[in-house]
C-alpha cells in the first residue's frame, strides 16, 4: 500500500514537472516570436515591435522559469542588432540624400559650363569666320599691277595666319568639348556645336585652296619676272658682243663669245652654226648659245667615248693576262693532282694490316712515294708566285667577274692538294713505322729460331752456355764469318740470303758477339706453375734452399738433366726474385709439371708508359705502351722506392723499344701481367 502510494506521488510529481516544462516552453516560444519580429523591423515599425516585445517579455517572465535569463539575453541581443540595423539604414538614407544633392549641384554646374562653352565657341567661331571672309575679300581684290608681288605676299601672310587661327579655334572647341561631352545638357546643343565645327572645317579647306591658288599665282608671277630679267640680261649680253652695233653677230664676234664661255670649237662647227641660223640677231642669240654648247658637249662626249674605248681595251688585255696566269696555275695543279693521286694509290697498300710486303720492300716503296710527294710539293711551290701574280692582276681589274671565283677554286684545289700530300706523308710515316716493326718482328723471329736451334744443340751435347761458347771459338768472341759459318750448319734453321747477316749486326757489339751476348741470345726462363722447392744439389734429397711459389720466374743456368735416383728432369737455375741459385724439378715422375718454359714476357692489360730510367719521378717518357702489347723482360722487377712501385726493364716486341715499365701503380692498378 505504501509502495502504491509512493508510485502515485511520483506520477503526480512527474506530471506537474511536465506541465511546468510545457508552460515554460510556451512562454519562451511566445517571447521568441516577438524577438523574431523585432529582428525584421524597419524604421517605421521598430518602436511598435519593441514595445510588443517588452510587453510579451514582462507578461511571460514568471512562466519562463529557468529559461527566463537565456530568453532575456536573446531579446537584449536582438534589440541591439535591430537598433544597429535601423541606425545603418538611417545613415544610408542620409548619405543617399546628400549624394543626390551633390549630383543636382554638379548637374547645375555642368549646365552652366555647357552654356559657357557654347557661348564662347559661338563667339570664337563667329570671329574666325568673319576674319576668313575678310581674307577672302582681300585676296579677291589682288590685281596684276606693279605692286602685285608685294600685295600677294601680304595676302599670303594674312591667309596663313587666318588658316592657322581657324585650325586652332576648331581644335580648341573639340578639346573643350571633351570636358562636357558626357553632360546631359550637352546633348541638346551638340548639333549646334557640330555645325560650328563643320563651318570652321569648311573655312579651313577653303583657305587651303585659296592658299594653293595664291602660291600658284606667285609662282607664275615669279616665273614671268625671271623670264623678263633673263630676256633683259640676254639683250645686254648680246649688245656686249655686238661690237659694230649692227644688231647681229659676225664670225669674229661669235668667236669672242665662244672664248668668253670657254668653248674651244673647230672652225667648221662655227661655220655650220652660222649657216644654220643665218643672221644671228638677239632673237636667235639663245638658239646660238644652245647650238654652241650642244656642239661643245658632243665633242666632250666623243673624247670620253674614245677614252672609254681605250680603257676597255686595256682592261681586256689585263683580263687576258690574268686568264693566262690562271690557266698556267690550273695546269700546274693538274700535274700536282695527278702526281698526288698516283702517290696516294701507291701509299695505301703500304699501311694495310694484311700487306704481304717485307720491311725492305715497304721502305723502298715508301721512298718512291716520298719522291713523288717532293716532286708535287716542288711544283706547288712554283705555283705560289703565280698565285701572287694572279691576285695582283685581279686587284688591278675594275671588274674581275668570274675570274675571282676561278682563283678561289684554284686556291681550294691547291689547299686540297696540300692536304692530300700531307696525308700521304703521314701515311708514309706510318708505313715506315710499320716497316720498322715488321723488320724487328722478322729479326725477333729469326733470333728466336736461331736461339732455339742453338739450345737444341746445347741440349743434345748436354752443355751449358759457357761450355758451348768455349767449344765454338775457344772462348773468344765470334766475328761475322765464324758466326755465319756456325749458324748455317745448325739443323732446322732456315737461312735466307741476308737474314743471318742482319741478325749478326743486331747482336754484335763492336763487330763481334761476346760470351755475354751469346748467353743473352740463348737465355732460357721457366715459370713456376706449381709450388715446389729449390735444392742445393741435383739430388732431390739435398738441402732445401727455399720454397718456390706459383708465378715465380727462374733463369736456367744449364740445360735440364736427369737425376739418377728418381730419374726426374732437374735444372740448375737462379731465381729472378732474389738471385738465389739452386736445382729445381721440371716435372715429377708421376707427370706433375712444376716448371714451364717462359715467364720472361709480360702483356699490357692497361695502357701505360715506357720511360728511360728506373726512378719514375725523374724519368722521361719514351712512348706509350698500348693495351695488348707484349714486353720481353731484360731486367726483372726492381723497386722504385720514391714512387713505391715495382718496375721492369723490357723490350717492346712491337718495335724493339727498350725502357722501364711499372708492373702496377701505387694505388693497385695493374699494368702488366705475366704471359
Amino acid at each position: 500500500e505504501e509502495e502504491s502510494k509512493k508510485r502515485v506521488e511520483e506520477l503526480k510529481a512527474k506530471r506537474e514537472a511536465e506541465e511546468s516544462a510545457r508552460k515554460e516552453h510556451a512562454a519562451a516560444l511566445a517571447v521568441r516570436k516577438a524577438i523574431q519580429k523585432v529582428r525584421t523591423a524597419n524604421p517605421d515599425n521598430y518602436d511598435e515591435l519593441r514595445a510588443q516585445l517588452e510587453e510579451t517579455q514582462a507578461k511571460n517572465l514568471e512562466a519562463m522559469g529557468t529559461q527566463a535569463d537565456k530568453v532575456s539575453e536573446e531579446a537584449t541581443k536582438a534589440l541591439e542588432q535591430a537598433q544597429k540595423r535601423i541606425d545603418d539604414l538611417h545613415a544610408q538614407k542620409l548619405e543617399e540624400e546628400q549624394k543626390k544633392l551633390e549630383q543636382e549641384k554638379l548637374k547645375k554646374e555642368m549646365e552652366e559650363k555647357v552654356a559657357e562653352f557654347v557661348k564662347t565657341s559661338k563667339e570664337e567661331a563667329t570671329q574666325m569666320l568673319e576674319k576668313v571672309k575678310e581674307t577672302e575679300e582681300l585676296v579677291g581684290k589682288l590685281s596684276g599691277d606693279g605692286e602685285f608681288l608685294e600685295a600677294l605676299e601680304k595676302a599670303e601672310k594674312q591667309l596663313e595666319e587666318t588658316r592657322e587661327g581657324t585650325k586652332s579655334t576648331r581644335l580648341k572647341i573639340m578639346e573643350k568639348q571633351k570636358d562636357v561631352a558626357d553632360a546631359e545638357s550637352f546633348r541638346k546643343v551638340k548639333r549646334e556645336v557640330m555645325e560650328l565645327s563643320t563651318k570652321l572645317a569648311s573655312a579651313f579647306r577653303s583657305l587651303e585652296r585659296l592658299q594653293q591658288s595664291l602660291h600658284q599665282a606667285k609662282q607664275r608671277q615669279e616665273l614671268k619676272t625671271t623670264a623678263l630679267e633673263k630676256l633683259e640680261a640676254r639683250k645686254k649680253e648680246f649688245s656686249s658682243f655686238d661690237k659694230d652695233k649692227d644688231g647681229k653677230l659676225n664670225l669674229k664676234e661669235l668667236k669672242a663669245y665662244c672664248q668668253s664661255k670657254g668653248l674651244d670649237l673647230a672652225q667648221e662647227i662655227l661655220d655650220r652654226v652660222m649657216s644654220s641660223l643665218g643672221a644671228i640677231t638677239v632673237d636667235k642669240f639663245r638658239s646660238m648659245h644652245q647650238k654652241l654648247f650642244i656642239a661643245h658637249w658632243e665633242a666632250i662626249a666623243r673624247k670620253k667615248a674614245e677614252e672609254e674605248q681605250e680603257r676597255l681595251r686595256k682592261i681586256e688585255e689585263q683580263k687576258q693576262a690574268c686568264r693566262a696566269i690562271l690557266d698556267s696555275i690550273a695546269e700546274l695543279l693538274q700535274s700536282c693532282e695527278a702526281t698526288a693521286l698516283a702517290a696516294e694509290n701507291r701509299a695505301k697498300p703500304l699501311i694495310k694490316d694484311d700487306t704481304e710486303k717485307g720491311s725492305d720492300e715497304i721502305n723502298a716503296e715508301a721512298d718512291e712515294v716520298l719522291k713523288s710527294v717532293e716532286e708535287a710539293e716542288t711544283t706547288l711551290q712554283s705555283s705560289t708566285g703565280k698565285f701572287t701574280d694572279a691576285k695582283e692582276a685581279l686587284a688591278a681589274l675594275e671588274a674581275p667577274g668570274p675570274m675571282s671565283s676561278d682563283l678561289q677554286k684554284l686556291e681550294k684545289r691547291e689547299s686540297r692538294t696540300k692536304g692530300q700530300l700531307a696525308k700521304i706523308t703521314a701515311a708514309v710515316k706510318v708505313a715506315r713505322e710499320k716497316a720498322k716493326r715488321k723488320a724487328y718482328a722478322e729479326f725477333d723471329q729469326k733470333r728466336t729460331e736461331c736461339a732455339t736451334a742453338i739450345r737444341a744443340q746445347m741440349t743434345s751435347k748436354e752443355k751449358s752456355a759457357d761450355d758451348f761458347f768455349e767449344e765454338l771459338n775457344g772462348g773468344e768472341a765470334l766475328d761475322r764469318e765464324k758466326f755465319l759459318t756456325f749458324v748455317k750448319d745448325l739443323p732446322g734453321l732456315e737461312c735466307i740470303d741476308g737474314q743471318m747477316e742482319k741478325l749478326f749486326d743486331n747482336l754484335a757489339t763492336e763487330g763481334s758477339i761476346s760470351k755475354a751476348g751469346f748467353k743473352d741470345l740463348v737465355r732460357v726462363f721457366y715459370k713456376c706453375v706449381k709450388a715446389t722447392v729449390m735444392s742445393s744439389e741435383i739430388s732431390i734429397k739435398s738441402k732445401t734452399i727455399r720454397r718456390l711459389e706459383v708465378g715465380e720466374v727462374l733463369e736456367a743456368l744449364a740445360t735440364p738433366c736427369q737425376e739418377e735416383a728418381t730419374r726426374v728432369m732437374r735444372v740448375q737455375c737462379v731465381a729472378t726474385q732474389d738471385d738465389l741459385t739452386g736445382w729445381v724439378t721440371v716435372a715429377g715422375n708421376q707427370g706433375t709439371t712444376f716448371l714451364e718454359p717462359g715467364g720472361n714476357f709480360y702483356t699490357c692489360v692497361k695502357e701505360t708508359v715506357l720511360s728511360d730510367t728506373l726512378e719514375l719521378q725523374d724519368s722521361k717518357t719514351l712512348r706509350r705502351i698500348a693495351k695488348g702489347e707484349v714486353i720481353e723482360v731484360l731486367e726483372f722487377p726492381k723497386k722504385d722506392a720514391t714512387a713505391d712501385v715495382r718496375r721492369i726493364k723490357g723490350k717492346a716486341k712491337l718495335d724493339g723499344a727498350v725502357g722501364w715499365i711499372s708492373l702496377a701503380s701505387n694505388q693497385g692498378t695493374i699494368f702488366l701481367e705475366s704471359c
